[in-house]
């Protein structure tokens, strides 16, 4: 695995809106190396939730999940 690829982070590209509002829906992006890995999940909590590969460009693939926030924190 390239460590070296996998990057997210709070910019406009990984987090749809940037700046979401309480009990918004967004969606998280993930990138790692072109058909680096078999699965991406996110953890929160105690639990795990699969992400979507959803484009290649290039060197990179993009996972996404959509996500409903709430009141708590994410």
């Amino acid at each position: 695995m390239n460590r070296e690829a996998l990057f997210c982070d709070g910019t406009q590209d990984y987090v749809i809106p940037a700046e979401p509002k309480e009990n918004e829906k967004i969606k998280i992006r993930f990138r790692t190396a072109h058909n680096d890995v078999e699965e991406v999940h996110i953890c929160t909590g105690n639990s795990s939730y699969p992400m979507w590969k959803i484009v290649s460009e290039g060197e990179f693939d993009f996972y996404e999940i959509e996500w409903q926030l709430s009141d708590v924190p994410f």
